[in-house]
């Protein structure tokens, strides 16, 4: 039979167990019970904090969900397209202004043949009016609305004495009210500026009613027939030196055009 194995323990001297019992007494007992953690109440720093957080939060997310629209063209092309065709329609005639059987006649065609007819008659009308109005102010000459509506007067009597009216004449002349108005302001300034080039004189009235009997008007009396004379004459020397003033005011002019004629 093996030998039983047999350890030897050393014995302990009676101090050194003292000792030892002493240490065990004299060391601290570790507690295992936790510490309950203490939670402070949130500030308003923090508070506003949390707030500005979840706001920032919310626009980036608005902005991606915009972007990831914008990424879908099945949703931005189309949107995009029925805004143009819209502003198309609104604004149809700035592009086209006719349609012959479903063509159209762009405004830039129709713009080039008015100007290509008619651009140095046009030119040439608004230049005389931007003239006349220049020296005008430069002479200090200027018309009332009261004279303006005190012609227009005297016109429309004329015109219901031969079954007309005015607008009916405007028409038949192709002129709007508007266009009528800025021509007879015009003749106004120009009559004020030759007001001294364009007097008729009594000797000038008889001598033309001595000469045309045959070309006056019938049934009148002499202080009709006169006054038409007089209105009549007073109108061709106010053509004659209407279109001399002008001149002159051409050849002084400065005159810079941007288009061809």
């Amino acid at each position: 039979m093996p030998k039983a194995i047999v350890k030897k323990t050393a014995k302990k001297s009676p101090a050194a167990t003292k000792k030892s019992s002493s240490a065990k007494t004299s060391r601290p007992a570790v507690s295992t019970v936790k510490k309950p953690q203490v939670t402070s109440a949130p500030t308003k720093t923090s508070v506003q904090g949390s707030r500005s957080t979840t706001t920032n939060v919310k626009i980036q997310k608005a902005m991606a969900s915009m972007k990831e629209a914008l990424r879908k063209p099945k949703v931005f092309v189309p949107l995009i397209v029925v805004i143009i065709l819209g502003l198309l329609f609104l604004f149809r005639s700035s592009f086209v202004v006719a349609l012959v059987n479903g063509q159209p006649i762009s405004r830039m065609e129709y713009n080039q043949q008015l100007e290509a007819q008619a651009g140095k008659q046009v030119m040439n009308s608004l230049v005389t009016q931007l003239l006349v109005e220049q020296e005008a102010s430069r002479r200090h000459i200027s018309v009332s609305q009261s004279d303006l509506d005190t012609q227009v007067r005297t016109i429309q009597n004329q015109l219901a004495a031969q079954g007309q009216t005015l607008d009916s004449a405007l028409a038949a002349q192709g002129l709007s009210r508007s266009e009528f108005m800025t021509q007879l302001r015009l003749q106004a300034l120009v009559q004020k500026m030759l007001a001294d080039k364009i007097k008729v004189t009594d000797a000038e009235v008889a001598d033309y009613i001595s000469k045309n009997q045959s070309t006056l008007p019938t049934g009148e009396t002499d202080a009709q027939v006169k006054a038409q004379v007089r209105q009549q004459l007073q109108q061709q020397k106010l053509s004659t030196q209407a279109q001399a003033l002008v001149q002159q005011l051409q050849a002084k002019a400065h005159i810079t055009y941007f288009v061809n004629l």
